[in-house]
């Protein structure tokens, strides 16, 4: 059985992953966004980036 190194796989992984964001890239066609839109993702994107955690039986409504 041939041993394998961690950085053989660290190194395939990575050639792997970059080969899926080539893969993504042609099958998911480019959307133009307007100016609002765009400043709508950036808020949300920092919103998740600030990390509240609120539960789902909270979203749903439901009592805990």
């Amino acid at each position: 059985m041939e041993s394998v190194s961690l950085e053989r796989v660290y190194a395939k992984l990575t050639s792997l992953e970059r080969e899926i964001r080539i893969v993504r890239t042609a099958l998911i066609p480019e959307e133009k966004i307007d100016k609002k839109e765009l400043k709508e993702i950036k808020e949300i994107d920092h919103e998740m980036q600030e990390g509240e955690r609120i539960s789902l039986d909270e979203i749903l409504g439901k009592d805990v």
